[in-house]
């Protein structure tokens, strides 16, 4: 078994040889908290990105409940 140290070594020399690489926008969509104007603009926003061959990543939250201590 590996050592801690030769463990992030490992791990230095992945990340080093790594070619650098675009960065990625993400959005989080949230039917349930977003006002409908917000919603929509996100969606024009993903829209707009997509059709310029960009990579994005979307985080659509369904059915979240809150649970504030309430049995």
């Amino acid at each position: 078994m590996a050592t801690l140290s030769q463990r992030i070594e490992a791990l230095e020399k992945l990340i080093a040889d790594l070619t650098p690489i675009a960065p990625v926008q993400f959005i989080v969509l949230d039917i349930g908290r977003d006002a409908p104007e917000e919603y929509e603009r996100k969606k024009q926003q993903i829209a707009a990105i997509e059709a310029k061959g960009e990579r994005i990543i979307v985080y659509d939250v369904v059915g979240a409940r809150r649970n504030h201590g309430n049995a």
